[in-house]
């Protein structure tokens, strides 16, 4: 949901989720029955049910009753209180009609500050020939408003249901939390997964009065000093019998338990798998100044950014959102576009090795995203001095994408020197560089497909022998994609699995 108001007109009773126990039984959530509502047009279309401005009409669809239609890009639903009583994997279906190819919706928690996940809505033959469409999310317990935000128009929605498959709170035992040191006094355990104080809490964990941790082989523990993965954080693999040592006794109130990097970074030196963004290696670079290129979005501190569960990855990822939305000033007036650009200056910055990406995206006329970095010394020696790795660029609705290199030559003029391949950039691929003293080589999926000579800084490229920081960001516009135009669709997104360097 994008920027929920403070509106509620009929608030639903909480709908309590039922326990892994009874995960074939669900919570069904009729889509007329409301708690907050944006709606773009006035009046009911339909003009059954209710008397406010979302569109409702009698269903045909079996159990009869209502559907929510007429429905237009932006336009969303809230239903408050929805009840998951444990941290865990979650169904969640929407029962949906339409006419028309390529639509889509996406569902969240609390006004979008967790996207739960998209889904494609399918041509159904009609307004009234329903299906049924599904994502997978994880879930941390606790109670919830839940949102349905369109990001496009033209389709009906009648139902949403809710199941529990079962999942990580308290079961599993892959990590256990003691509230004393060896071991001693109230504990609990967790699956893999990610956990709020409050989610933590329902398990009978008390805040600030841990002292040891037990982590099973192929797991890690990532405890944070406060909640909602804030704050200070410290790592424990295997068993710790006095977090006094390391500082975090009594001191931490959320956590997450993931795979290690041998099972879910492949044995890289540095990883980030995006279970949630992490200030110590990401920073939001704002502003709408056009950014070097004419580009037209303004970049936002975070509010296009997310974290949620991609069933596609089959894992948390991150979700970088362009926006066809104003309320900012950019260079050309006001702004039309809104989105996001993260960067690790000052935070992690890397030498040679190899830096990969598992990436996948959206497109349509005007945008351009990429993953890519910038030398270290671009603060005082300036672009193109500090030098630029472009390792992933895509524009428009291209086939291909491309990975280039930008420069300062030895006789001080800007150089560039790129290539591209074939890619349908709408699934997952490996986006790779691996660079030494000698060569710049570029990959798609572990197959090269570029390679730049650096060797002895030849040809003015002595700024490739240093060391380079991250960036991940979707443009709109600019000098080489050009505008959008009346083709185009918003939101665009790309979805970021993992980034891993290996030395």
């Amino acid at each position: 949901m994008k920027f929920i108001k403070a509106l509620f007109l009929r608030t639903a009773p909480a709908l309590v989720l039922l326990s892994a126990s009874y995960a074939s039984q669900a919570a069904v959530i009729q889509a007329e029955d409301y708690s907050a509502f944006y709606d773009t047009t006035p009046g009911n279309a339909g003009g059954a049910y209710r008397g406010d401005a979302v569109d409702i009409e009698a269903t045909s669809d079996s159990g009869g009753g209502y559907n929510v239609g007429w429905i237009e890009a932006t336009e969303w639903l809230a239903y408050n209180g929805i009840n998951f009583p444990t941290t865990g994997s979650y169904t969640i279906k929407l029962r949906v009609a339409s006419p028309n190819s390529g639509t889509s919706a996406s569902v969240d928690l609390n006004g979008g500050s967790l996207v739960l996940g998209t889904v494609n809505i399918p041509n159904t033959g009609g307004w009234q020939n329903w299906q049924t469409v599904t994502l997978n999310a994880t879930v941390n317990a606790g109670t919830y408003n839940l949102g349905v935000y369109a990001a496009t128009s033209g389709w009906n929605l009648n139902w949403i249901e809710v199941t529990s498959n079962g999942g990580g709170g308290g079961g599993g035992g892959v990590a256990t939390v003691y509230q004393h040191c060896n071991y001693t006094g109230w504990s609990v355990s967790v699956g893999a997964g990610s956990y709020t104080l409050g989610a933590l809490r329902g398990l009978g964990f008390v805040d600030n009065d841990a002292s040891s941790i037990r982590v099973a082989p192929g797991y890690e523990a990532v405890l944070f000093e406060h909640d909602n993965f804030q704050g200070a954080s410290l790592v424990r693999t295997g068993n710790d019998d006095c977090l006094v040592n390391e500082g975090f006794n009594d001191k931490f109130t959320s956590m997450i338990v993931r795979p290690t990097s041998g099972g879910g970074g492949g044995g890289a030196t540095w990883s980030d798998e995006f279970d949630f963004i992490d200030f110590n290696t990401w920073t939001f670079e704002t502003g709408g100044g056009g950014w070097g290129n004419n580009e037209l979005q303004y970049y936002t501190n975070g509010n296009n950014a997310s974290i949620q569960y991609d069933g596609a990855a089959g894992s948390n990822v991150l979700v970088i959102e362009a926006r066809r939305e104003g309320g900012y000033n950019c260079w050309y007036g006001a702004c039309q576009y809104t989105s996001t650009r993260m960067i690790s200056r000052g935070k992690k910055e890397f030498g040679f090795g190899r830096i990969e990406a598992r990436i996948r995206m959206t497109q349509t006329q005007g945008g351009w995203p990429a993953f890519w970095m910038l030398g270290s010394n671009f603060g005082t020696v300036g672009w193109p001095a500090c030098g630029e790795i472009d390792i992933m660029e895509h524009i428009n609705n291209d086939g291909s994408i491309h990975g280039t290199m930008h420069w300062q030559d030895h006789n001080n003029n800007y150089a560039n020197y790129g290539g591209s391949t074939g890619a349908n950039v709408t699934g997952y691929h490996v986006y790779a560089v691996e660079r030494d003293a000698n060569e710049i080589r570029w990959y798609l999926d572990g197959n090269l497909y570029h390679v730049a000579n650096i060797a002895g800084g030849i040809n003015g490229t002595s700024e490739f022998q240093n060391t380079f920081f991250l960036l991940l960001n979707f443009a709109v516009g600019g000098n080489w994609p050009g505008s959008p135009n009346g083709s185009s669709q918003f939101p665009q997104r790309m979805y970021v699995d993992y980034v891993r360097y290996y030395q």
